[in-house]
């Protein structure tokens, strides 16, 4: 067997080695997600004054939490929330070499309790951290029962909770702190406030922490599953070429669309601008309406649009009057075709189903733009 022939074999062994291992979950944010929009949702400052917000206007129930998840006791009687602040400050203490001046990410100070969390979203530890925090508390509120909460996507513990820099070898223990999980945070949230959120925002966060806590998993999963250097280049070899894979995804379902479309008198235009399709007719210079999608797929008349949703791939829909445009449509309710993600993705669905069952889905999928864009 030749060199090439023998490389080709084994990054074919190596992928289907890796695929077979991989059972991943993705999760999905919104584009009309105003974290997304604001583009900080990876911004650690962000969870800490949202959390602020949340756990202030919440305490009872977060103390609950706390109480479920055995970082209190739950014969702690912690009392009213007498104050709360970001980025409190936390001075050096002086008989300390190695301490220095820091700000805790999340200070609450109750009748009976003080709760302090440093929040981890991606950003690494600062020298000693948590120890300087958990020396300040002892020290300086220690007349004030207090807990220190060290908030990480994945649970972790800390790293640097040891100094040797003077004979007192200070260090942390595993009683010291308490360990808490944006996971865990997300089910508090799930069950005691989504009930009660008018404004969306509390579902939104829930995104983005559903998103992270999925990627964090699917990351793990993909490192146990890569045992040795030449399996991760086959995997980041292949995680570049998925762009292309996509766009070839995206490239046939437009075509499918634009040749059933010519079946009813009409045609997809070239893209016009960004990602956006002009359906015209045949002979006509153009028109108003447009098949589009920036992340989820949608069509437009004018200046009403509607997602194109999983139900159009199943059934003949009545058009809906109303566009999305004014009432808005929920997550479930798109398909997302910039990324294609999505476990049950129709697009990607409707790819590899067999040619007679693309041609059946297709023809419906075009019959129910043509409907709501009053095209038929």
């Amino acid at each position: 067997m030749g060199k090439n022939k023998q490389t080709i074999q084994l990054h074919t062994e190596s992928i289907i080695g890796l695929l077979g291992n991989l059972q991943l979950e993705y999760g999905y944010v919104s584009d009309d997600n105003v974290f997304k929009i604001l583009n900080i949702e990876d911004k650690e400052i962000f969870h800490s004054r949202f959390l602020k917000y949340l756990i202030s206007g919440n305490w009872d129930s977060f103390i609950g939490f706390l109480k479920s998840q055995r970082i209190l006791d739950n014969d702690e009687n912690v009392g009213r929330l007498l104050s709360s602040q970001c980025e409190f400050f936390c001075p050096a203490l002086q008989e300390c070499p190695e301490s220095k001046n820091g700000r805790i990410d999340l200070y609450f100070e109750a009748q009976n309790h003080i709760v302090a969390i440093e929040v981890k979203w991606h950003a690494g530890e600062q020298p000693i951290q948590l120890l300087r925090y958990h020396q300040y508390l002892n020290k300086l509120r220690g007349q004030t029962p207090h807990t220190l909460i060290f908030l990480t996507p994945t649970k972790r513990t800390a790293q640097k909770i040891s100094c040797n820099k003077c004979e007192k070898k200070c260090s942390l223990t595993k009683s010291d702190y308490k360990l808490l999980s944006f996971q865990d945070l997300n089910k508090w949230l799930s069950k005691n406030l989504t009930g009660a959120d008018p404004t969306g925002l509390i579902s939104q966060y829930r995104e983005i922490l559903m998103r992270e806590t999925k990627n964090m998993s699917n990351a793990d999963t993909i490192l146990e599953s890569i045992k040795d250097k030449n399996k991760f280049a086959v995997a980041c070899a292949f995680a570049d070429s998925m762009g292309e894979v996509k766009q070839k995804i995206r490239d046939a379902f437009f075509n499918a669309i634009d040749d059933q479309l010519k079946i009813h008198g009409y045609m997809l235009s070239d893209p016009t601008k960004g990602k956006i399709y002009e359906i015209k007719p045949k002979d006509s210079a153009g028109s108003l309406n447009c098949l589009a999608y920036d992340t989820n797929l949608y069509c437009q008349k004018g200046d009403k649009w509607w997602y194109i949703k999983p139900k159009w791939f199943e059934k003949e829909v009545k058009r809906a009057p109303e566009s999305d445009t004014e009432k808005g449509t929920s997550a479930e309710n798109k398909i997302d075709i910039a990324g294609l993600y999505g476990k049950d993705n129709p697009v990607v669905n409707w790819y590899f189903m067999k040619q007679e069952d693309q041609e059946k889905v297709i023809e419906q999928v075009t019959k129910n733009i043509l409907e709501q864009l009053e095209l038929e």
